[in-house]
């Protein structure tokens, strides 16, 4: 105890040198707990966000991913609300729709453009961002024909609300056909894919306008938990195939984005192992001149009684207090600033909206990712304490004295 207490005493004593050891590990846990913020609320956005629009698991009619035109309607499935009464009667299911996507030209007036058409439950879930965001109107009213655009292409085809928009397709028959609709519903969703090639009608609509009277071409199912999703499949495999469906899960749809996340999670232990080794020599080097300053003091003490092993557990004392003191510290400046970012988010510009997070970025609060940097900060402050400590103590008693 008697040593503790005299390692704390040095602190007071030593206070300069000390400042820079506290210092180094203060913006080492910064530096980590910020990251790690970041990299953390990109997980949280890829699972919260990008799966409630794509769902856990998608059925389409066999052959549909061999398809060469992306927009085409020819793999169809038959009968998709008796499936979807069905798969809802699962009781891991949290929601279940049929969409009916398919190529089209929308023209406005003079003005046209090429865009995808979904026609999907006018309830529907699976894309919040455009049906949360709407500026103008309803997204799709009910009982009524309608289109719901985004506001950049209603400007292109010089549309407003309550103007008459023409959309010609190719139907399931290989022939041309057009219906018009009026525009009920402008959105502003903040993806640059929905925002940009994306419009809406209902799915009744959407089979009526591509001649696929009671059938669709994808059933979007998100389940309570998304590792249910293999074994959802596999339960339900039997029925897929009666049906002449193929299932994919989250995993295959998603491939290359989780390519992306264990890339940033690989990215995210080279950042941390680089600030830990940075900050590692930074603390061990101001440990070591700290401790060399005081060979003389140290010679005395040895002098008196005092062991190696006694002088070691003092130096790692030292730096223990100090790293507890700065991984506090650390965490206390680094904590909110991950706090404000969840909460206000981080503005990227539309890097982020190919990713489908839109251009403001939300960190997010861990804290096992805070308790893992407090260790971090603590430890390199006492893995250097304890090497200065091994390098001072085994100096020999004479050389020592003749510092002081």
């Amino acid at each position: 105890m008697m040593y503790l207490k005299l390692a704390l005493l040095n602190l007071w004593k030593y206070r300069r040198r000390m400042l820079v050891v506290l210092v180094g590990v203060v913006i080492s846990v910064v530096v980590m707990e910020v990251v790690g913020g970041m990299l953390n609320g990109m997980r949280t956005t890829f699972f919260s966000e990008i799966l409630r629009g794509s769902g856990h698991v998608q059925y389409h009619a066999e052959g549909w991913e061999d398809r060469l035109n992306r927009y085409s309607v020819e793999y169809m499935i038959d009968n998709p609300d008796r499936i979807v009464a069905e798969l809802r009667s699962d009781p891991d299911v949290a929601r279940a729709e049929p969409i009916l996507s398919f190529g089209a030209v929308v023209s406005g007036g003079e003005e046209n453009i090429a865009l995808e058409g979904r026609g999907v439950m006018r309830s529907t879930e699976f894309f919040p961002d455009a049906t949360t965001n709407i500026r103008s109107g309803t997204f799709l009213p009910e009982d009524d024909p309608g289109l719901a655009l985004s506001t950049s292409n209603a400007e292109l085809l010089g549309l407003s609300l309550g103007d008459t928009a023409s959309v010609l397709v190719e139907t399931t028959l290989g022939s041309p056909w057009y219906l018009t609709y009026p525009v009920t519903g402008l959105y502003e969703s903040g993806q640059a894919e929905i925002d940009q090639s994306t419009f809406f009608i209902s799915h009744a609509d959407a089979q009526e306008l591509v001649f696929a009277e009671g059938q669709t071409n994808e059933i979007r199912v998100s389940l309570r938990d998304a590792e249910l999703a293999p074994a959802f499949l596999t339960r339900h495999s039997g029925f897929a195939d009666a049906n002449d469906m193929a299932g994919r899960t989250w995993r295959e749809i998603h491939g290359s984005l989780l390519v992306f996340v264990e890339i940033s999670d690989l990215l995210s232990a080279i950042i941390n192992a680089f600030v830990v080794i940075v900050a590692a020599t930074v603390i061990t080097n101001a440990v070591l001149m700290t401790a060399f300053d005081r060979i003389g003091t140290f010679g005395a003490l040895r002098a008196i009684g005092m062991k190696r092993r006694q002088l070691w557990g003092m130096i790692v004392w030292e730096g223990t207090a100090v790293g507890l003191i700065g991984s506090l510290l650390g965490l206390a400046i680094g904590v909110p600033v991950v706090l404000y970012f969840q909460t206000h988010g981080l503005d990227i510009g539309e890097f982020s909206e190919y990713f489908g997070t839109g251009q403001t970025y939300y960190f997010a609060f861990a804290p096992a990712t805070t308790a893992r940097n407090f260790g971090y900060g603590l430890m390199i402050a006492a893995l250097s304490a304890a090497y200065a400590g091994w390098a001072t103590a085994r100096m020999d008693l004479i050389g020592s004295l003749q510092e002081a």
